[in-house]
């Protein structure tokens, strides 16, 4: 597994877990919720993950014209969960268009000029980073219990997604990698 960050970066080696949700930066805050509400407890939380890619090419890709330095990505604890998607990155993959939209269909034009309260309710949904127990309380009550089915059973990226272990050989040399680990390091190419 490898990884796009800044040069020298393994000089802050070793790395430890997250201790605050990170706001996606390439998935609209309202499907990050959406997947999160659906998350299984052995897959890794995406919000508390370190990023990689298959391959050293793909992690310089990943990144663009941001430069910096490729790293092979080290995990060390042996209890890590590690995930891997059929995309590249998570901002390819179909539900990133497909949940909006069929969010904004099930609710309909009518609830843009309903009352505020009712948008606020509605549009706490698109707030970043809620717990799953924060997305299932919006769909107990109003427009969204109705919908609550529907849009659970349109999520499919967790079903899509692969759980690996840290021996297990990728499943493809294409797709994302995140990994929510207690620690990992970063090591330099040769």
């Amino acid at each position: 597994m490898f990884r796009l960050d800044v040069e020298f970066a393994n000089s802050n080696n070793p790395f430890r877990a997250r201790t605050t949700r990170r706001p996606p930066g390439n998935v609209p805050y309202v499907v990050d919720n959406l997947w999160e509400w659906k998350r299984p407890a052995n897959f890794p939380n995406r919000r508390y993950s370190v990023y990689a890619s298959p391959t050293a090419d793909l992690a310089k890709e990943a990144g663009g014209s941001w430069g910096g330095q490729v790293f092979k990505l080290e995990i060390a604890a042996e209890n890590a969960k590690i995930c891997q998607i059929d995309q590249w990155d998570a901002k390819v993959h179909p539900e990133v268009k497909s949940l909006p939209k069929l969010l904004n269909a099930c609710l309909g034009d009518d609830w843009i000029s309903g009352n505020l309260q009712e948008k606020q309710d509605i549009a706490a949904l698109w707030a970043p980073c809620l717990s799953k127990d924060e997305v299932d309380q919006l769909f107990c009550f109003g427009r969204l219990k109705d919908m609550r089915e529907r849009l659970w059973g349109a999520i499919r990226f967790w079903d899509e997604a692969h759980l690996l272990t840290r021996e297990q050989a990728l499943n493809n040399f294409s797709g994302e990698i995140f990994i929510e680990a207690e620690e990992w390091r970063l090591i330099p190419l040769q």
